[in-house]
């Protein structure tokens, strides 16, 4: 972390930030997956729409008046709290002089998956229809394009090719915006490769929850 991390978060919270942190960096021994994926972030101070509990700052008085973690998700606390805060009128920054490092982030892809299967359930846990995001609505639109593509290959070979095609081109529009969005342009290739396991992950996520509603 920054050597003076807490004296830099205790300055923030004296000129009136309330809720504020950083992304968190990896180490050095960090292999590809963990630089690529974890350089999406700010090197920037600025206003956001969410941050990691991992590196998280909040004041006492905003905690309470939103009432604070809602202890019945699975995971997706740090997303829906930002989300009360915001709607409270709180304003969520981000700030690199907080930055700090996470030695427990995925080596590989089915640990990568796992992870954002585990995100996925709880962040689906809290999601209202009127709270629907591009996330969310990318994760089902892949998702009926897998499924498409499994019939299509079974039974329509066209359905296959284009079913196919768009999965390529939203797994390559989200590695465009965010390799643009933090301007780490070198991280294209790698970003678009992971995106389609990140979606594929949020998808089983998303299945996951839709059968315990019917259940």
């Amino acid at each position: 972390m920054e050597s003076n991390w807490l004296n830099n978060a205790s300055l923030l919270y004296n000129n009136g930030y309330r809720v504020f942190g950083c992304k968190v960096d990896v180490p050095v021994t960090a292999g590809w997956l963990e630089r690529a994926w974890f350089s999406q972030r700010y090197n920037d101070k600025r206003q956001v729409p969410y941050i990691n509990s991992a590196n998280f700052f909040i004041g006492r008085d905003a905690f309470f008046n939103i009432n604070g973690f809602r202890e019945d998700l699975v995971s997706g606390e740090d997303w829906d709290i930002c989300n009360r805060l915001s709607k409270a009128g709180y304003p969520i920054w981000s700030s690199p002089s907080v930055k700090a490092i996470h030695m427990k982030n995925p080596k590989n892809i089915l640990s990568f998956m796992r992870r954002e299967m585990w995100h996925g359930v709880g962040g689906y846990q809290c999601m209202k229809f009127g709270d629907l995001d591009k996330v969310t609505i990318s994760t089902l639109t892949f998702l009926f394009c897998t499924i498409f593509q499994i019939i299509g290959f079974i039974f329509n070979m066209q359905i296959f090719l284009i079913s196919t095609f768009i999965i390529i081109i939203l797994i390559s529009i989200a590695g465009v915006y965010n390799v643009i969005r933090y301007k780490i342009y070198k991280q294209f290739i790698t970003l678009t490769f992971l995106y389609y396991f990140y979606f594929l992950a949020r998808s089983t996520s998303m299945l996951y929850k839709f059968n315990k509603y019917l259940n």
